[in-house]
């Protein structure tokens, strides 16, 4: 551990291996960079999947399938899941997620309140805390990606909610 320099992520050329059954092959479209890339950063141990040096950094992302060794995911399909940062990456459709590529929501949706941020603080707010008339909440971390969703869902509570008390570095990122 300790400080983080420039270099600490590279741009590099590494050769895409062929897929093997039960995997596709997706280009990626967005990638989202929070919390879960500094806890990889930080090298720490028994936190999710591990990310070594010289790995190539992973983080949710929506990709298009290109190729396909599995059932139920077709060329042209848009796929979301912890896929490496890279133009093309081979994915486990284990830990993928078909995405609708009709839908009316933009598909960014997916890394912000559609996703594991979004539905940790859903499951913070309305199935763990239960938001119940005139009760105050407290947000901790309310600058980060799951605190301010979840501020703003407990916002969206206001008949219920008294009063919103938010922990955060700075006031505007966290109920803006």
């Amino acid at each position: 551990m300790g400080s983080y320099k420039v270099d600490v992520l590279a741009l590099d050329d590494r050769p895409v291996v062929p897929i093997r059954d039960g995997e596709v092959r997706v280009k990626l479209a967005y990638i989202s960079l929070d919390s879960s890339n500094l806890m990889w950063l930080k090298l720490l141990t028994g936190w999710m999947e591990e990310v070594h040096v010289d790995d190539i950094m992973k983080g949710s992302s929506i990709a298009f399938v290109e190729t396909s060794k599995t059932d139920g995911f077709q060329v042209g399909y848009l796929v979301s899941g912890p896929i490496n940062w890279s133009i093309r990456a081979n994915i486990s459709v284990d830990l993928s997620t078909l995405l609708n590529k009709n839908d009316s929501k933009p598909i960014t949706t997916h890394l912000s309140i559609f996703s594991h941020v979004g539905r940790a603080a859903m499951i913070g707010m309305c199935y763990v805390g239960k938001i119940k008339a005139g009760e105050s909440v407290l947000v901790s971390g309310a600058a980060g990606a799951t605190g301010s969703l979840a501020c703003k869902i407990a916002k969206a509570q206001k008949r219920k909610t008294a009063r919103l008390l938010v922990l955060a570095a700075e006031k505007r990122s966290a109920i803006g």
